[in-house]
């Protein structure tokens, strides 16, 4: 009977596993996103001989920010600034470059999901990020600026909680590199279980789907005290 009901209490925790989606940013083209005319134009710049595709801001207005959205994704780009900037945005293979501080990434999601941003500096002054609003930053977030990266693979995860169903993290530092964004479900019982198994941890307590606790569980998944 006891088998029985871990076998049930482990399915009612399976039904609740974590749900996240991954909007990559690398590798896109001009046409992946909607903007307006008046606020960018679009071109290439030259990058060691690449010619690279990008928008110029060219909307000279430090009262309002332009958009820049990335179509079928919750995630705009934003900028203001009292001049132009040529080759503000770019896109290159293995990710999206904004060549100056000040950009914000606004990101629609809801109240409770974890955002993950994979990024990196795109100069040697590095690049740091703040929330301008819907978010908590994670105490595990580098309090200094992130470090210039061209490799996604050592791009930094930095880590965010909504709020608020519209995030706004801004870069203030000097530019950034982005590989892609991450929206989360907050962990759950079935990640604590999987890290427990990995780590040989204590015995984790289990939560059902109506918010009720189940029991607690070793590492082998069977109940105990």
């Amino acid at each position: 009977m006891k088998k029985f009901f871990t076998l049930i209490a482990v399915a009612a925790v399976a039904l609740t596993a974590s749900a996240q989606t991954t909007y990559s940013v690398a590798g896109k083209t001009t046409s992946d996103f909607t903007f307006v005319t008046s606020d960018f134009t679009t071109g290439t710049v030259d990058d060691n001989g690449t010619a690279i595709p990008c928008f110029n801001y060219i909307k000279n207005d430090k009262s309002k920010y332009s958009s820049l959205v990335l179509k079928d994704t919750p995630i705009t780009f934003q900028y203001k600034n009292s001049s132009t900037k040529n080759g503000f945005y770019r896109t290159y293979a293995n990710y999206f470059n904004c060549n100056g501080k000040g950009s914000q990434i606004q990101i629609t999601t809801e109240v409770g999901k974890v955002i993950t941003i994979k990024a990196a500096g795109k100069n040697d002054d590095g690049a740091a990020f703040e929330v301008v609003e819907g978010a908590t930053a994670d105490a595990s977030n580098p309090t200094d600026p992130i470090g210039k990266q061209t490799d996604p693979a050592n791009f930094t995860d930095l880590k965010f909680t909504a709020t608020a169903a519209t995030v706004i993290i801004k870069e203030f530092n000097a530019g950034f590199n982005l590989a892609s964004i991450t929206i989360a479900d907050a962990g759950t019982a079935v990640e604590a279980v999987a890290e427990a198994k990995a780590e040989k941890a204590a015995p984790v307590k289990v939560i059902g789907k109506n918010g009720i606790q189940i029991g607690n569980y070793n590492v082998a998944g069977q109940q105990v005290k």
